[in-house]
């Protein structure tokens, strides 16, 4: 009788255990995030790495939100090891995806061929067709420095939200600019301002 009760309260454990988690990993998120917003970055990276956030998130997610105090920081020295730390714990195609889409597009908007050249593969092989439409867009623009989608993204940006709108004027002005057009890059530059 005893090993039921046993049983029942083993079940019951592991039934309601994640469920647990759930609201300690919304209120350490948000926690986190307030911090990182607010540049309170010594208690950001003394709450990464509580055992609490240790309980709630997955090292990648550790990891993840490490790479993303280096961007707020602008810690560049830092970002390529950390990228390199991501791709190695990246377990599923979709974090695989996130992963290699960030870290190709820091490298090539950076015009560094070697690092991203073997990301493009990465991105390729996954065979997911809109990111991969992405990432040829960002080479295309940053390292081999065409101008061939000017109005392309002229065209998308008209539909676009704020967010994508600023990205477009963005790479429409890199565009202009491996033209040699400064003027048309000056102005598309400060419309990307903006709206980022």
């Amino acid at each position: 009788m005893n090993i039921y009760i046993l049983l029942a309260v083993i079940c019951i454990l592991f039934g309601i255990y994640p469920l647990l988690k759930v609201p300690f990993r919304r209120m350490r998120l948000n926690r986190l995030q307030n911090e990182l917003q607010y540049g309170q970055f010594e208690n950001f990276e003394k709450d990464l790495e509580s055992p609490m956030s240790r309980w709630v998130f997955t090292p990648y997610n550790i990891e993840y939100a490490r790479l993303n105090e280096y961007l707020v920081k602008g810690e560049d020295d830092k970002l390529g090891e950390q990228y390199d730390k991501l791709i190695n714990l990246a377990r599923t195609k979709q974090a695989r995806l996130d992963i290699y889409t960030r870290a190709f597009e820091y490298y090539a908007m950076n015009g560094n061929k070697e690092r991203s050249e073997p990301l493009l593969d990465e991105i390729r092989m996954l065979n997911v067709p809109e990111a991969q439409a992405h990432a040829e867009l960002i080479w295309d623009i940053f390292i081999l420095k065409k101008s061939n989608h000017i109005n392309e993204l002229k065209e998308a940006s008209k539909d676009a939200d704020a967010l994508n709108r600023g990205m477009y004027a963005y790479l429409i002005a890199e565009q202009y600019r491996n033209r040699g057009d400064e003027k048309n890059a000056e102005k598309y530059e400060a419309e990307s301002k903006k709206y980022l």
